[in-house]
């Protein structure tokens, strides 16, 4: 259960689907997220990212992030960003989220999250059937 709510708050800090991010190589917000282009994502880039996109999702630009303003978007950003449950995500919430799944993903503990990491994370989470 622990790995599903990595791969959902990490598809919502990152703004587009948890397969996306974690495809085999990758993906495309890999490289959103690597903005110096050295092939690594350190939590400050990923810090970076999730306050874009909390930015993006705050339509009335209120400093919370509620379920109307998700539309028919990612809900589980509520229920598992929302830290004191009050049904609102705040950027210090969300920051707070990124940095845990960040160490989660970190699992040689250099500070930075590698393509192979993430795809060690994502064959964790959705492992291939044996041949």
């Amino acid at each position: 259960m622990k790995k599903i709510h990595m791969f959902s708050v990490l598809a919502m800090v990152l703004a587009a689907s948890g397969a996306a991010f974690a495809h085999p190589g990758g993906g495309r917000m890999f490289e959103r997220l690597d903005t110096n282009n050295d092939g690594k994502v350190t939590l400050g880039e990923a810090q970076a990212g999730a306050q874009a996109r909390f930015t993006a999702l705050d339509k009335n630009k209120d400093s919370v992030v509620t379920a109307d303003e998700l539309g028919d978007g990612p809900k589980f950003m509520i229920k598992h960003a929302d830290a004191n449950k009050d049904g609102k995500v705040t950027l210090a919430e969300l920051q707070a989220q990124t940095q845990t799944w960040f160490g989660r993903f970190d699992k040689n503990n250099d500070k930075t999250i590698t393509k192979d990491e993430l795809q060690a994370a994502r064959a964790d989470h959705h492992p291939c059937p044996k041949s």
